[in-house]
């Protein structure tokens, strides 16, 4: 059962976001260097949406090696959401009987998978409206394509 109330913030979130309501911001763990190297497990799509988020993540400190399974999680549901759509595209949603192929359940909740996940590391369209993956250099906005 869900918690009432709203979830907490990261901590690094909230130091990138400022501090308007003046709280305290609780002290933010210490992220020790990760490796950036993708999992050899990963597909292919799952590695290029590695790569295009780690290594911004790990540079502003807010992934660790703690979190590296669930940024592979993350990537790896977006390839599943990616091959079910590319199959959907191909063949459409039923077969000829007019049942819905699997493929179709199979993206609806890959898709949702990597938006929870991508949300909790702050890569939703609403992290990056507030300035989480804005470049570091000269504050160029990094362009992300999926």
């Amino acid at each position: 059962m869900a918690s009432p109330g709203r979830k907490p913030k990261n901590p690094q979130l909230k130091v990138i976001e400022g501090n308007p309501g003046g709280r305290p911001i609780p002290a933010m763990p210490d992220l020790r260097e990760m490796d950036a190297e993708a999992p050899d497990w990963l597909d292919g799509i799952a590695h290029l949406v590695w790569n295009r988020y780690c290594a911004d993540l790990v540079g502003r400190r807010m992934l660790s090696d703690i979190d590296k399974e669930l940024l592979a999680a993350g990537c790896a549901a977006w390839s599943r959401f990616v091959q079910a759509t590319k199959f959907i595209n191909v063949n459409g949603l039923t077969d000829k009987e007019g049942s819905a192929y699997p493929e179709v359940k199979i993206a609806e909740s890959s898709a949702k998978q990597a938006r929870l996940i991508f949300n909790e590391l702050g890569l939703t369209p609403a992290g990056r409206a507030k300035g989480i993956l804005q470049g570091s250099k000269g504050g160029e906005e990094k362009q992300h394509r999926f």
